[in-house]
Formats: C-alpha cells, structure tokens, sequence
C-alpha cells in the first residue's frame, strides 16, 4: 500500500524570485483556520479528470485560470512525508470537494519551516514536487526559471 499524495495550491504571487522559492506562508493556514488545507490527488484525479481541472472547478477563487498567460502551482507531497504529529483529516471544502483534507498539528511557525524546506533541494537549486497547470495540462517545474 502506498501514502497518500496530498496536493497543495500554489498561488503564483507566493513565488520570491530573489530566494528562489515560494514563501512559507504558502503553506499555512488560511485566514481564521486553523488547518492546512489539500486535496488528495487520485481522489481528485477521480472526481474531475485533472487536479488542475479538480482546481478551476472546486477552487476559482483561490488562483487564477489555468490559461495562459495566467497559470498557478502545485505541491504534490506524501502523507507520510508531513512531520511527526500531524493529523490529515477529510472534510468536504465549502465548494463542496469531497477530496479537500485538513492537516492539522503543525503550528504556524512549523509549517512553514517545513514547507520551506520540504519543497526545495537547497544543494540543487531545485522544486520537489511542483507542478505548473497552465491552458497546456500539468508539468512539473524542476527549477525556478520555469515559473
């Protein structure tokens, strides 16, 4: 049995060029929760073909239209990756995605350390796991110069 792969969203203006990385406040609670929130990715994959079609269906208001020029990211992670004492808990989104989780037990500063961390081989100058959905499907971004 494999983990579960979690899906983050990414908006494009959480991108730092100067360092190369997107911010840790990507990955931290939306405003008033207190909980991380993610979709599982074959849940997604089930329920809308894509994850970047499962975004512009469940999640317009949170990045722009995958079409060009516009475009937004993705941090695909395992379940199994996240630091010890978190919890992944489903529960639907208030657009209604029955593959929306909440990871909760990381305080603020924790997730986003982590997330800093997680997303970037420092060593390589690399993205782990970032994907770019733009009018063109999903690519993973290897390094910065492709966002």
């Amino acid at each position: 049995m494999h983990s579960m792969e979690l899906v983050r969203i990414l908006h494009p203006d959480e991108y730092e060029p100067a360092k190369r990385r997107f911010k840790g406040s990507a990955f931290e609670p939306y405003v008033d929760l207190d909980d991380i929130s993610v979709f599982e990715e074959n849940c997604a994959v089930g329920a809308s073909l894509t994850i970047c079609r499962h975004v512009d269906i469940f999640y317009p208001e949170t990045v722009p239209p995958a079409t060009p020029p516009s475009a937004f990211y993705l941090w695909k992670f395992s379940k199994a990756a996240l630091p010890p004492g978190c919890n992944v808990t489903q529960k639907n989104s208030e657009s209604g995605d029955v593959c929306h989780y909440n990871i909760s037990g990381l305080t603020k500063k924790a997730a986003m350390k982590w997330f800093k961390k997680a997303h970037v081989d420092s060593a390589l100058g690399s993205f782990l796991g970032v994907w770019k959905c733009d009018g063109s499907g999903l690519s993973l971004v290897t390094g910065p110069e492709f966002i």
